[in-house]
Formats: C-alpha cells, structure tokens, sequence
C-alpha cells in the first residue's frame, strides 16, 4: 500500500461523523470526487450533486444529534483507483426520540486518486450491519415473514 493511500486511510479512520452537523461540512470533510456517485442508507442510486446534496441533508434531518466512527474492514488499492470496506458506529438520537440507541452502517467506499490527491467516487451505505439469522432469510423470501 502506498504511503499516500495509507495516509488518507488513517485521516479516513480518525474522524468522525457528526449527525447533527451540516451537509457542506460532512462533504467537505468527505473528499467527495466531482463525480461522486451514492448508494445511501435510505435507498435509492444517485449521481447528480444536487440529488446527494438533497439526500444528504435528509438523512441528516432524521437525527438530532450523534456521531459515527469508521471501522475499517479492509481496503487498499491499485494504481490510482483504491475501496475501503468497514462499519460505521454510534450512538444517536432521531428527530423526535427521548433517547439515543445504537446505530451501525455497513459502508464501502471507493477513492480515486487524481493529481496526487485521493477522492472518494462511490459510498455505499445500508443499516444491515447486524447478521441475519438463516431462518429469517427464508422468512423473508417465503412471504411468511411479519
């Protein structure tokens, strides 16, 4: 793995995400690529900035307050194109709840590297951090599921 890389993976895994706080910042503090793509928790595959600027303030929306941290799985990369797969964890509060719960996100993320600096181009993001059990997979697809 190259310095460079390894160096935008430990400011990568040292921040963390604040809920509470704004769109602008959260990119920013993202390195979000000009063609940044989306797959974000709360469904849907975007592409043009104003559709993940929109997405991004309405996930936001959803929480009063609460931070994420990154757990790195793994990642690495090849030439300039690099992935990083991990979980993301904490404590939050939605708009509305009397109290915070725990909250993961299984998130994977794609980086490319461009005039020496490393941009993220693709997250990937859902709440199915938790394992399923076998039996409530075949629930699910049985139609028996409640």
């Amino acid at each position: 793995m190259s310095e460079e890389f390894a160096a935008m993976m430990r400011r990568f895994e040292s921040r963390t995400m604040d809920l509470g706080g704004s769109v602008g910042k959260l990119a920013e503090e993202s390195g979000l690529a000009d063609d940044f793509t989306l797959f974000g928790g709360f469904g849907g595959a975007l592409q043009q900035p104003s559709e993940i600027h929109d997405r991004a303030a309405l996930a936001l929306a959803r929480f009063s307050e609460g931070t994420l941290r990154y757990e790195n799985l793994r990642s690495g990369h090849s030439g300039d194109l690099g992935y990083a797969v991990g979980v993301e964890h904490g404590r939050v509060t939605g708009t509305g709840a009397a109290a915070p719960t725990e909250f993961h996100v299984r998130v994977t993320h794609l980086f490319r590297r461009t005039d020496g600096t490393w941009k993220m181009i693709h997250r990937h993001a859902d709440t199915n951090a938790e394992r399923m059990p076998a039996e409530r997979i075949a629930e699910l697809f049985s139609g028996t599921a409640s």
